[in-house]
């Protein structure tokens, strides 16, 4: 066997797991308002479950009905009430030989107040910019009753069925704020050195061993590091460190814990804990290794660990007892048979774009841009038409091969037309930079479902309507794309102006050291990175007051910006492009002077516009005629290929 270290079974106090690899625990913004579970989260956990995992592990489960809940429709172990439901979670999940476990947590200052009704608590007071209270201390009666909640929460998750619990004390919540002198400024007996700002936990995990028995397994999340120096480079050497996350794990196992989950990061450096494509693979393996030489339990490593080898890798070189899989079983639910069984290949890779944490951040539903079935799993099943019909697909990017892969799934026959000499699209140019090589592992992923004997591609093929009607299509899916904006600005077709695309895909006669791109958003930074060599010297122009207004999601756009400042890129922002010349170009504040830039070449990223043509063209000529992905409009990944699959499903 080629993983056989990471399908070695593996014990938990008395509890056995059939290998090494553990569901991490996710918000999915599946449960109900009032903390119970639904249909939508059981069929999640049910098929990462029947996909081999060896150990499930909740997400965040609130233990309190007053200021523990983090976000709307999270998981709850508050009441009584919460036991039927999280028990037949357990009974939809054991018949696979998974184990799961409940994770326990308190937000702490982690929350909002439209979610609890009231001022965040913490281990001491915090206020915001304007001095406003944000954050009101916890009395010490109000602690012991957050201890016996703890306690409470335990008990039911055993009466619910559940192999053990998981106390949160890691990312920034309550417990990690105790623990951490970044937050816990107290000076009573909760706060102040080590064994003071550890009592906190110490009692929590006293508390609910005593509701749960010695026999019973019992975890603990902790953070091998907050990383607050990237927060701030003052805070560096605050609140967990490595160092005290030693000693912080020594003082667990002294006092009963049955294993250690090792993650890192808290609300203001969370894209640490859920890393981007910007960021290594396996980011905080070393965190976990450092505490496993220091514990005697089993140690869990997690962070962007989305290959299988990889994985193997880390049991075999003994960094850590078991591999913590989070985004990777979001994109993948069976990503632990396929590796068992020989088929590496067939994994579906996590991209790390952070849709996922991106929409469950924003309220909404766990969706995933490279698997359209998350949180669908009952409704959206390809099974097979009742009707064989012809289906002609124009466009071979993610959208295209998408709606190819689920077309044929379905039993139709189908006819791939793409007019370059590769299939990918604009997948090609987007995975060039190194750092963005989580796509390649997308590409070849949709390569290979093109082999679908129900498929068949035409590469170099122009589609015109005359070639389509040739085809005499049943379906017509047009996924044809978007081209590059050319800004009506004087000079724009010097021969030392270049578009994104041209850099990206080589065609670019790029020449001297000197490098101005127009237009901060994702794009734009991303070339300027790809850009930055010794010696180069790169600036990014955007109109707008700040860059990446386009990246909602916190974590990738502190990646960016991260890389930004490593390259040494320069901003200007807020400022109109009067001209261009082959030796620059000239830009203006609302009322300042103009101002001229020297460039020895100049990159657009000022966005891209749909090709339709074909699609209006074709519209009324066919029985069915669909646009999808950037075709439609110029999106992300995950619109491109969701709007594919269930266009190509209702076929």
């Amino acid at each position: 066997m080629r993983h056989k270290n990471l399908f070695q079974p593996i014990k938990i106090k008395s509890l056995v797991l059939k290998n090494r690899l553990v569901m991490a625990p996710m918000s999915t913004q599946f449960a109900s308002p009032e903390g119970s579970v639904t249909e939508e989260l059981i069929d999640f956990l049910e098929e990462r479950a029947k996909g081999g995992v060896g150990m499930i592990i909740t997400g965040y489960t609130f233990i309190d009905g007053k200021f523990s809940k983090a976000s709307v429709n999270q998981l709850g172990s508050h009441s009584d009430a919460m036991v039927p439901g999280l028990n037949a979670l357990v009974e939809t999940t054991r018949p696979y030989g998974t184990r799961i476990l409940l994770q326990l947590c308190h937000a702490g200052r982690q929350t909002d107040k439209n979610i609890i009704g009231g001022i965040p608590v913490g281990p001491s007071p915090m206020v915001d910019e304007e001095g406003a209270e944000v954050t009101r201390e916890l009395r010490c009666e109000e602690i012991e009753e957050i201890i016996e909640m703890f306690g409470l929460a335990a008990k039911r998750a055993k009466q619910a069925g559940f192999d053990g619990v998981e106390i949160h004390g890691a990312h920034g919540y309550l417990i990690n704020q105790f623990m951490s002198d970044y937050t816990n400024r107290r000076t009573d007996e909760y706060g102040g050195d080590t064994s003071g700002r550890m009592r906190f936990a110490l009692r929590v995990l006293g508390r609910t061993r005593e509701y749960v028995g010695e026999d019973y397994p019992v975890g603990f999340r902790i953070n091998g590091t907050d990383y607050l120096e990237f927060k701030e480079e003052r805070l560096k050497g605050r609140g967990m460190t490595l160092a005290k996350a030693k000693e912080a794990a020594k003082i667990l196992e002294k006092n009963g814990v049955d294993y250690l989950h090792v993650s890192a990061g808290i609300g203001e450096t969370g894209e640490n804990a859920c890393q981007p494509m910007y960021f290594s693979q396996g980011y905080n393996v070393y965190l976990a290794e450092a505490i496993k030489r220091e514990a005697r339990v089993p140690v869990i490593t997690v962070g962007s660990i989305t290959d299988p080898d990889m994985a193997e890798q880390i049991i075999s070189q003994e960094k850590a007892d078991l591999v913590a899989l989070g985004r990777a079983l979001i994109a993948d639910p069976h990503f632990s048979e396929k590796a068992r069984s020989g088929r590496k290949e067939e994994i579906l890779r996590c991209i790390r774009c952070n849709e996922c944490s991106y929409r469950t951040g924003s309220l909404r539903e766990l969706r995933c841009s490279v698997n359209p079935r998350v949180g669908r799993e009952r409704r959206f099943v390809f099974t097979q038409s009742k009707e064989k019909k012809r289906v002609v697909v124009v466009g071979g990017g993610p959208a295209g091969m998408e709606a190819a892969r689920v077309s044929a799934l379905k039993g139709h026959e189908v006819i791939l037309v793409e007019k370059e000499g590769e299939l990918g699209g604009k997948l090609l140019p987007a995975s060039f930079p190194s750092f963005k090589k989580d796509l390649k592992n997308l590409i070849d992923y949709y390569l290979r479902k093109m082999e679908h004997p129900n498929i068949e591609v035409f590469l170099n093929q122009e589609a015109s309507l005359e070639t389509i009607e040739g085809l005499n299509p049943q379906v017509l899916i047009l996924a044809t794309g978007a081209e590059p904006i050319l800004p009506d600005i004087p000079g724009v077709s010097s021969g030392s102006v270049f578009s994104c695309l041209d850099v990206l895909t080589g065609k670019a006669n790029l020449k001297g050291d000197k490098f101005v791109v127009v237009g901060g958003g994702s794009i734009g930074c991303e070339v300027a990175i790809l850009l930055t060599e010794p010696g180069k010297d790169v600036t990014i122009v955007e109109a707008l007051d700040e860059i990446l207004l386009d990246q909602y999601d916190v974590s990738m756009k502190r990646g960016l910006i991260r890389k930004l400042r490593e390259a040494s890129v320069k901003t200007i922002t807020g400022c109109s492009i009067q001209r261009m010349t082959g030796e620059g170009l000239f830009v203006k504040k609302d009322k300042g002077k103009s101002r001229f830039i020297e460039a020895d070449n100049i990159i657009l990223a000022t966005g891209f516009v749909s090709k339709k043509e074909l699609y209006e063209e074709s519209k009324d000529r066919f029985n069915a005629v669909y646009c999808v992905g950037d075709c439609a409009q110029p999106r992300k990944i995950i619109d491109a290929i969701q709007e594919a699959a269930l266009i190509a499903n209702s076929i």
